[in-house]
Parts: C-alpha cells; sequence; structure tokens
C-alpha cells in the first residue's frame, strides 16, 4: 500500500552519503528533543524530559543494515519509513519487527546477535539499556469493574458495524468545545503509538508495536489489564460477545503475521488464536468486524515492500476476507479479491528472479456490515501484477453467510506497474496521468482504496461512501449491485494524496479530510470538506492554517491523511504538524486546536512524546476525545495517547 513516499528529510537524503546520514541522526533526534521541550505547555508536560542518549554503534549492524535494508530506507518510498523514523523505535521495537513482524522476511537467515547488532545501528541504542515505557506502571484498583454496554461506545476503527465515525452521544457539545482540557497521556511502548482506540463499556482498549493488547480505565488510564500477541498489534479491536447464550465479551483483533485472536473482556485471557495466512509477507492491518457471531477479518500483504529486494518472487499474495466462527476460531470461509493463486509468468526480473501473478488486491480496512441486505463490504488495495484478473483497486460486495461475491466495482482502471518498478524494472516507474484537476496537477489514473466504505442509512437513499487515493470521494448505490450515484473530487490526488483512511459520515453530510501532502503552489496539503450525501455537492471546505511543528520546519506539513471523526455540530480532524483541531460541521470554522507535538508526564510513568497525527488516530466516546499523537510510521513518529475532556475526571 503506498500510503507515503519521501519524507523531507528522506528526500534531502539522496544528495547525502549514507554514512553521513547516519551520522547525523542523533543530531536531528537531539534537536528534536530540544524544540519539544521549547514549545512546552504547563498543563500535564514533562518540562525536565531527556531524551535517550544516542552513542552506541554497531559496525556489524552498518553492514547488515547495508546489505539488507539500506536499498529501502534510505531511499523511501511507499509505506517505507526513512532511517531517521527507526532512530526513534526503542531497540526492542526493531528486535520484533525483524523477528516476528512485517519485516522478518528480510531477516531470514539472521541470527539473533545479527538482528540486535542491526537494531543498536538504528537507534544507538544497545537492547536493555533504555526501558520502553511500563504499560503495568499504573495498575487500576480494585474494585474498578466492567459495566455493561454503553450508546457512547466506539467499537472498532469505525466506530460500529457501518464504519460511520460519527458519535451521537458524545458527551460533548459545541458549545463547550473550547472548554477541552488535557486530563492524562499514556505512553505507547515500542516508540510509537501504534493501533487505533477503542472504547466500550467504561474501557479503553489500545494495542502496541511490541505486541501488547491493553484494557485501560477510559476515565483515568489505569491499567486493568495487559495480554501479549506473538506479533506486533496495529489493528484496532472489536469487542462483542460470540453470540451463544450468557456468552462473556471477548475481544478480537489480528497481528502482523496474519493471525487473528479472541481474548476474554474481563481479564484479557485468550480464548483461541486463528492462523489465516501463513505467508511470510501477510499481515492484519483492518479492524476484524464481528456481528451475530461471526468475525470478519480483512487480511493484507507486505508484498509491495518486499519487491525491493529483486530476489523475492514478486508476487503471490490474493487479498482476503476470512469469516471466523467468534466462539471456537475455526474458520467459515475465505473468500479471495482474485479468485485464482498466481502462477508462474513468463517474464523475470532484471535480476533473473521468476515472477508470479495474478497477485494484489489486499484489503488494508475494516469490512462494513450491511444487515438489510446481508451483505459485507470490503475495498482492496493495488494489483501487484496482472491485476485485470482480480478486484483491485474496487469495492467488493460478499454474502455474509457464504463469502460468496455479489458484485464489484472498480472506478477507476487497475494498478499494477508500482511492484514491477521496485522490482528492478524501470520502465513500469512512470506513472499513468490525466488531465489536469482544479487543485493545479495532475492526478495518477491507477489509484487504491485504503480506507473502509461508509454504509449511510437514511430515510432517502441508502449509500455506500468511499473516498480513494485519487482525490475523488465516491457514493454507491447497494440496491443497484454498486453503481456509482455520485463522484465528487475532494482534493488533489496522487501517491501521496486524496483520501487515505477514511472519513465520517451522518444521515446527510460526508466529512472528509485529504492528503495531498506533494500539492504544488499556489495549493497546499490538506484541507477538510463537508460534502451533501444526497447529491454530493460541497457545502464548504476548510483550509489548514500554515504548518507549525514543535518540532521544526523539518518534515513539518498541513497534510491531514487521518481519518476524521463527528459528533453533531463538530468535526474532528489531526494533522501532520501534530495539531488536532476541531471544526464547526456548519461552516468549517476551527473551534479549538491544540498542538500534540509536544512531551507529557505519562500516567504510567516518564515521559509520552507526540508527533505527526494520522490513521484512525481520534475518537469520541463517555465525554472524553483520546488522540493517538505520533502514529504515523513514515513522518514525525510519537508514543502518546492523550485523553481531553470538558469535565474534572471522576475518580473513584
Amino acid at each position: 500500500m503506498n500510503y507515503f513516499a519521501d519524507t523531507v528529510i528522506g528526500v534531502h537524503y539522496r544528495s547525502l552519503g549514507r554514512r553521513t546520514f547516519t551520522s547525523v541522526v542523533s543530531y536531528v533526534l537531539l534537536a528534536v528533543a530540544w524544540c519539544s521541550a521549547a514549545y512546552s505547555q504547563p498543563a500535564g508536560e514533562d518540562q525536565a524530559a531527556e531524551f535517550p542518549t544516542l552513542t552506541a554503534e554497531s559496525p556489524e549492524g552498518s553492514k547488515l543494515f547495508a546489505e539488507r535494508c539500506a536499498a529501502c530506507h534510505e531511499h523511501p518510498h511507499g509505506n517505507v519509513p526513512p532511517v531517521f523514523v527507526l532512530g526513534y523505535k526503542s531497540p526492542e521495537a526493531v528486535i520484533n519487527a525483524l523477528t516476528v513482524g512485517k519485516m522478518r522476511p528480510m531477516a531470514a537467515g539472521l541470527g539473533a546477535e545479527q538482528i540486535r547488532a542491526i537494531a543498536t545501528h538504528l537507534t544507538h541504542r544497545e537492547p536493555g539499556t533504555a526501558a520502553d515505557p511500563d504499560v503495568n506502571a499504573n495498575r487500576c484498583a480494585e474494585g474498578r469493574g466492567r459495566s455493561g454496554p454503553r450508546s457512547a461506545d466506539w467499537n472498532g476503527a469505525g466506530k460500529d458495524i457501518q464504519n460511520s465515525r460519527f458519535q451521537s452521544s458524545p458527551g460533548i457539545t459545541p458549545d463547550r468545545i473550547k472548554n477541552l482540557k488535557l486530563r492524562w497521556a499514556f505512553a505507547y511502548p515500542g516508540g510509537n503509538a501504534y493501533g487505533s482506540p477503542v472504547v466500550v463499556a467504561g474501557v479503553l482498549y489500545i494495542t502496541t508495536a511490541l505486541g501488547d493488547v491493553l484494557a485501560l480505565d477510559a476515565e483515568t488510564g489505569c491499567t486493568r489489564w495487559n495480554a501479549k500477541a506473538d506479533a506486533p498489534v496495529r489493528t484496532a479491536v472489536f469487542v462483542g460477545s460470540t453470540g451463544t447464550p450468557n456468552a462473556p465479551a471477548n475481544v478480537f483483533f489480528g497481528d502482523e503475521r496474519a493471525a487473528a485472536y479472541a481474548l476474554d473482556a474481563q481479564t484479557g485471557s485468550r480464548k483461541w488464536k486463528t492462523q489465516i495466512d501463513a505467508s511470510p509477507t501477510a499481515r492484519i492491518v483492518g479492524s476484524p468486524v464481528l456481528y451475530e457471531g461471526t468475525l470478519y477479518v480483512p487480511v493484507s500483504s507486505m508484498d509491495e515492500g518486499s519487491a525491493y529486494d529483486p530476489t523475492f518472487e514478486c508476487c503471490k499474495f490474493r487479498g482476503q476476507l476470512a469469516a471466523i466462527d467468534a466462539s471456537t476460531g475455526a474458520t467459515k470461509w475465505i473468500a479471495y479479491m482474485i479468485p485464482k493463486p498466481a502462477s508462474q509468468l513468463k517474464e523475470k526480473n532484471s535480476a533473473g528472479t521468476p515472477m508470479f501473478g495474478p497477485s494484489g488486491a489486499a484489503i488494508w480496512a475494516a469490512p462494513t456490515i450491511d444487515p438489510k441486505r446481508n451483505l459485507v463490504y470490503v475495498a482492496t488495495g493495488n494489483g501487484y501484477n496482472n491485476s485485470e484478473a482480480g478486484a483491485t483497486n474496487a469495492i467488493v460486495a460478499l454474502d455474509l453467510r457464504t463469502g460468496h461475491r455479489l458484485w464489484e466495482v472498480q472506478p477507476t482502471p487497475a494498478d499494477d506497474p508500482y511492484t514491477k518498478c521496485h522490482n528492478g524494472e524501470p520502465k513500469y516507474c512512470e506513472v499513468p496521468e490525466v488531465k489536469q484537476t482544479e487543485y493545479g496537477q495532475k492526478v495518477p489514473e491507477r489509484m487504491e482504496f485504503g480506507s473502509s466504505p461508509v454504509l449511510t442509512p437514511s430515510a432517502d437513499k441508502d449509500l455506500l461512501v468511499i473516498g480513494q487515493k485519487s482525490g475523488v470521494l465516491y457514493a454507491l448505490d447497494p440496491d443497484r449491485d454498486g453503481r456509482v450515484v455520485w463522484e465528487t473530487r475532494v482534493g488533489a490526488g496522487g501517491l501521496l494524496g486524496g483520501v487515505m483512511y477514511g472519513l465520517a459520515a451522518d444521515t446527510h453530510t460526508v466529512y472528509v479530510s485529504v492528503a495531498d501532502r506533494t500539492a504544488r503552489s499556489p495549493y497546499s496539503p490538506g484541507g477538510l470538506s463537508a460534502i451533501n450525501l444526497s447529491d454530493g455537492r460541497r457545502l464548504w471546505r476548510s483550509k489548514p492554517p500554515p504548518p507549525i511543528c514543535s518540532w521544526g520546519a523539518a518534515d513539518c506539513s498541513s497534510a491531514q491523511p487521518g481519518a476524521t471523526t463527528a459528533i453533531p455540530g463538530v468535526v474532528f480532524s489531526g494533522a501532520l504538524d501534530g495539531h488536532i483541531r476541531a471544526h464547526s460541521a456548519d461552516s468549517g470554522a476551527i473551534l479549538w486546536d491544540f498542538d500534540t507535538g509536544r512531551t507529557f508526564e505519562a500516567v504510567n510513568g516518564g515521559t509520552a512524546r507526540g508527533g505527526a497525527i494520522n490513521g484512525n488516530a481520534q475518537i469520541v466516546s463517555g465525554g472524553f476525545l483520546y488522540v493517538n499523537s505520533g502514529g504515523s510510521l513514515l513522518t514525525h513518529p510519537g508514543n502518546a495517547l492523550l485523553a481531553f475532556s470538558v469535565d474534572s475526571v471522576r475518580r473513584p
């Protein structure tokens, strides 16, 4: 999934030697730490936060990095983070990524000491010398039990099974938004904020790059329990019962080795684990969704990233949606987005490595449930090669019970040149373009979907609404096999543009932000629009303020790739400049602005550090606004979960 390409520093790196760049990383990180302190706010912040001393070196790690990793991370493209971002991670997080996480194919054949050497080289710290934040340092007092479901719950990445991202019972009113105050901060281990927060029955669930699944008290941030998965967990969890009589609630999620899990919601004990795809590049990053005893799990892959290696046999992965029995973990069915398994093609890449196809159509986001029509909808990504053989860059409707495909809609042509480009074939590196848009740049015609379809039930007409990286918003008719009812351009689009992670919708209006990180003058990155649901008319557009980042001008952008969140009268949107803003739903005017790119005293001890806001970062539940700051893997990172409210926390 090519969600981002070169960052500012990543681009400038190309004019430097690798050794020169690596040597300046320490100074860049120290400067960032100084900026964070220099722009401090009094409320809830750690004025004396110390940045880790970066002194450790590993010649062996440097050599192994050059052999195994430099081709990608020193020339970052797509969803490959640049070297300076890796420097923020803990050594343990790097080791985790290379052993059980998404980078394990690149570390194949390496021993434990060699992997430790790479971690030392990247982070300039020896493993075990700088402790990660302790997720159990602030355990809840006895007696704070779990209550029943509430109307204000935010379940899964999209809030509900329709993925509306609209909170109808927020506990916050527009006239009091200006009074939002930071109540507490939590520091994620691993160096990055990770999975999207979820709140169900007074419990706040988060996931980490180290494989933690945490249940926190939603009001105070104390830790109720901590469970461990066998790999990093980037998905939001989904909480619910299995459908059997008197069944207790479970917590469902997927990991970066394409396994699905169920935990007991009261204790965190593991109920079952199911391996959906054993391929070393397969992973689950979209939130599973539970409906009537069946867990629907989307599966994606790292084939595009692996294709940078000319020895990688690209590509065999087929996007898939798995239906799992929520009680037992047994697989009911798997629906492949490309029906036929990949076979060896006649062509080979420039290194002589065989190539395979058809492949691609990863599902990056949560599926959408339509109980009225007994359908489940998914949106798919790029084809890796021969993509015309499957439902790539498409919205697909499947039968809830059987997984049978009812229809698919592919608004733009298939997309397959990028993986061939990465695989050493320069002729595929030219991106096809179409006419110039009103936003002042040409838009590649081949664009994937990285967000969930939103089902918007209304008295007039149900619609499926989804945004694409092309910068176009589509509304489909679920009663007419997905016929496009209207389409509206909301952004310039491009490989770094358009709608990345999702939108929010009520029964009348769609609220959508765009990334457009490379938009050229006189146009600018970012922007938030309100679109009339019935006909696609733009009601207003709010241009972002000029970016001002607490860490300085480097890697500072006003792009808004993250999903929006809406409540009655207010729309929340975060940006890569680290700011979370509340906008009037009537006009787009900014009602409240908070710079999260700072350091904060964490309830679990030590310091939480904010950064760029990306992904499904913010949710609203029970009078609180929760924000993941620093969750972007490719821009200025951070490890802060921030909790805001208008009223003081009601402590026991």
